[in-house]
């Protein structure tokens, strides 16, 4: 290790701006070993210390995979990792496992950390990477067909308040005499060899033509999602996101944005339409409030007991984390035309089945509930089933409440009600994740 360069690189940009592309074509050269979104210090700067007295490595693990991405450890082990005791000795690990001098790491998430960076690493190179926002909006949205990250609430103020603090902190790095080179996205993909040569002046690295292209690039360490098979195609090419549209709220928030951003990049003023001051306040606090959020989630995962995040994690793939996007919603009169006799003959038997509860309040009937419950969210969709089960889940309440003055009580039906809805939910969920599942693997070959 001995070789290897005594400042970090990090590439960076605000998250679908090209920075992955930026990662592989870097790291196609023999003396760059970036990581690829660790996100080691995407965390809040006060809690570094007590962190990193922790088990810091097995939770970075648990968090993103970090480790094994980057074929660091094999079967959950740790083992030569021990003298692994700081972010620097995991680049440096990484970098001279490659027989790299440049090391770092590649993350979106630094686009707001570039002057907490800065202070850790005073000699750091930071390479920039900046897109049209409404590019970079129009990509989020075609990759959250795909992937629940980015289908979170408030992405939109997330890119705005990214980029917000992003330009910020470049113009005081700038005046400050930090090293960074700014690439824009578009000439990247357009010529690629050219933006190489760039920066490797910038690394101070002799140009390897390798760079010019994807051809035996590794994205062994790139999540294997959806929105990267463009790019593992090894083609360097616009991913197709024309068929996204904007309406046209967003349009305008992002065009006044992008005028303010290229004003203060290129120091000018432009009387291009700019947001207003009370804009700039909305953006500002609902994107601080979701980037807080975020942070809060990462901090949970840092401290909270290992064996808690497991639980949480298994339960949260079983109940929530569906297969990709879901359909299109299908309009209410399609749904109906499609299913009305599965419709009629759902509600007719919890209809028939209430009855009973009618004559004798007392009868335990919960099972049969899942039968037309169950039918209209296999047949129709789980909106339909939902709204079944709320109905079925109330009648016993109701009838238990008509004939027995003990039951007669408000609080009481609502608690009743509430239980039985959480029970028929709990199974109703269960039966459709098995029933995928099951569907799935009689699809698969043999």
């Amino acid at each position: 290790m001995s070789s290897l360069c005594k400042n970090p690189v990090f590439a960076l940009g605000v998250f679908r701006s090209g920075t992955s592309l930026l990662f592989s074509l870097l790291n196609q050269h023999p003396e760059i070993g970036l990581m690829y979104e660790c996100n080691v210090w995407d965390f809040p700067r006060p809690l570094h210390p007590i962190r990193f007295r922790r088990d810091w490595l097995r939770r970075q693990e648990f968090f993103n995979q970090a480790l094994s991405r980057h074929r660091l450890t094999f079967g959950g082990s740790l083992r030569g990792l021990e003298g692994v005791k700081s972010p620097d000795d995991l680049y440096r690990t990484f970098a001279a496992g490659r027989g790299a001098s440049v090391w770092g790491e590649k993350s979106p998430g630094y686009a707001r950390r570039m002057r907490d960076l800065a202070r850790q690493y005073p000699g750091a190179s930071f390479i920039l990477i900046w897109r049209d926002p409404a590019e970079i909006y129009r990509s989020i949205l075609a990759a959250g067909r795909t992937s629940p990250f980015f289908r979170r609430r408030g992405m939109l103020a997330r890119v705005l308040a990214c980029h917000e603090i992003m330009i910020r902190d470049v113009r005081r790095l700038k005046r400050q005499g930090a090293n960074l080179c700014e690439v824009e996205y578009d000439d990247l993909v357009e010529n690629p060899g050219i933006v190489c040569r760039i920066l490797c002046d910038f690394l101070k690295l002799e140009f390897d033509p390798r760079m010019a292209s994807l051809e035996g690039a590794d994205f062994g360490s790139i999540f294997n999602e959806k929105h990267h098979d463009h790019l593992r195609r090894g083609v360097i090419v616009r991913q197709k996101i024309a068929d996204i549209l904007l309406n046209g709220t967003e349009k305008q928030v992002l065009h006044r944005f992008h005028n303010r951003w290229l004003n203060l990049r290129h120091d000018r003023y432009d009387q291009a339409p700019l947001p207003s001051a009370l804009e700039m306040i909305r953006y500002r606090l609902t994107g601080s409030f979701f980037l807080g959020w975020d942070q809060l989630i990462r901090v949970l995962y840092e401290f909270l007991p290992l064996h808690w995040l497991r639980s949480y994690r298994r339960f949260k793939q079983i109940f929530f984390l569906g297969e990709g996007r879901p359909a299109p919603p299908v309009p209410m009169r399609q749904q109906l035309a499609a299913g009305y006799k599965t419709i009629l003959g759902s509600y007719a038997l919890i209809a028939l089945i209430s009855g009973l509860h009618l004559w004798h309040p007392h009868l335990m009937t919960l099972p049969l509930y899942l039968v037309p419950c169950g039918m209209l969210t296999l047949k129709i969709n789980h909106r339909w089933g939902a709204v079944a089960t709320i109905i079925a889940a109330g009648a016993v309440p109701v009838a238990q409440a008509l004939h027995d003055p003990d039951y007669a009580s408000l609080p009481l039906v609502f608690w009743n009600w509430l239980m039985r809805l959480f029970t028929l939910w709990i199974i109703l969920i269960l039966f459709e994740r098995v029933s995928g599942t099951v569907g799935e693997s009689e699809k698969a070959p043999a």
